[in-house]
């Protein structure tokens, strides 16, 4: 049997811990993975984890928090975002958990800084990877007020320029948390066509796609 080609698979987590109408974000310094930017708490999934990736949101609370699984309640997985690179897939698993009053939080980790901003706060000037965008959003405005599990699908640019993308991902997040009527959150390939009309369309039958 010939071999069957393929892009290499990274699996990762990140945990959106809350407290006091709060949420806890990481500025991450650079790394061969993603610019510095603004992220949940987590990092890869190991080998032995990848059958159970809440083992390893368990592992990077404690290394990067000292944080152990006692000291959260209501943790859950609330997205699943994929995004296709030209040499790699990458598949983020979203939790969220509610952080113990008791619980400290130091103020930086070897990973970074850490600061907690209002729920409510407009969090859009600050960094963040495209999946993180999206999810903390559409957390912030939709989903921490239902029980759903979403599926975020983000496609290869196909040649588009890396600052359109942004921009065009960024008018993309303001309808899905206008919107926010499907499980299913598919980014569009590129920004042709990207209207209101073409958007409420796509959410109406429930998947976006382009």
């Amino acid at each position: 049997m010939s071999d069957v080609a393929g892009p290499r698979v990274r699996q990762m987590t990140s945990i959106l811990l809350e407290r006091d109408a709060q949420i806890l974000l990481l500025r991450r310094e650079g790394s061969r993975v993603i610019d510095t930017s603004w992220v949940g708490i987590g990092g890869h999934i190991e080998d032995a984890e990848s059958s159970a990736p809440v083992q390893g949101a368990f592992r990077e609370l404690r290394e990067e928090l000292a944080i152990t699984p006692d000291q959260i309640v209501g943790l859950r997985l609330r997205y699943v975002a994929t995004r296709e690179l030209p040499d790699e897939l990458r598949v983020t698993y979203y939790f969220t958990a509610e952080l113990h009053d008791d619980a400290v939080v130091p103020e930086h980790c070897e990973e970074g800084v850490l600061a907690w901003f209002g729920m409510d706060a407009d969090l859009t000037a600050l960094p963040m990877p495209m999946t993180a965008r999206i999810t903390v959003d559409h957390w912030q405005r939709v989903g921490r007020f239902d029980d759903a599990m979403r599926f975020i699908a983000f496609a290869l640019s196909a040649g588009v320029p890396r600052s359109r993308l942004a921009r065009c991902t960024r008018r993309h997040d303001q309808a899905v948390v206008e919107h926010a009527l499907t499980r299913f959150i598919v980014v569009p390939r590129s920004s042709r066509g990207l209207t209101a009309k073409r958007l409420d369309d796509a959410f109406k039958s429930q998947f976006l796609l382009f």
